[in-house]
């Protein structure tokens, strides 16, 4: 008997949480925290660079990125600000290489049967490259995007990390 008594009132507690749980208000939808974000963004007029920013292996590559970034962020209205930033910047950058295979297949001319498959590999050098804004008084990441860029020879370095910012920042919303 007890042990029924028991049990009904736990049924009846988790029926009351339940029922409690689901007058509970939904979470906002996806678009409305992008909308919300892009506002705040509009707050911000000056940026600085993250006190744990890691530079890049080659410091050649990292005073690129380093002067992209800066024109990208000229080019959206902002002003640089050393002393008391509204946001922080940091990217983060992740070499890796992969191995693709790319196979051909050429059939006998005489017997459709015998064929022969040539696979051939290369060595591909990528870059994981991602940019983030982080509000300077919360520490708060309001803004991030990232990609994943092939790699080319030193001398193309140049122009391959302008056009991977470039295509970082087409991301960004507009102040518009």
């Amino acid at each position: 008997m007890t042990r029924k008594i028991v049990l009904v009132a736990a049924l009846s507690v988790i029926s009351m949480t339940a029922v409690g749980q689901s007058q509970l208000p939904k979470p906002p939808d996806a678009a409305k925290v992008e909308r919300e974000r892009a506002q705040k963004l509009e707050e911000y007029e000056t940026y600085g660079w993250s006190r744990d920013q890691v530079a890049a292996a080659n410091m050649a590559n990292h005073i690129r990125i380093v002067n992209a970034i800066q024109a990208a962020m000229k080019d959206q209205g902002y002003r640089i600000d050393t002393i008391d930033p509204d946001v922080r910047i940091r990217y983060r950058l992740t070499l890796k290489e992969r191995v693709q295979g790319n196979p051909t297949q050429q059939r006998s001319v005489w017997d459709n049967a015998n064929s022969t498959i040539q696979i051939d590999f290369s060595r591909e050098k990528l870059a994981d490259f991602g940019v983030e804004l982080i509000e300077a008084d919360s520490s708060f990441l309001v803004w991030e995007a990232k990609g994943t860029y092939s790699l080319g020879t030193p001398d193309k370095s140049e122009r391959q990390i302008g056009d991977a910012v470039t295509d970082i920042f087409k991301k960004y919303p507009s102040k518009d």
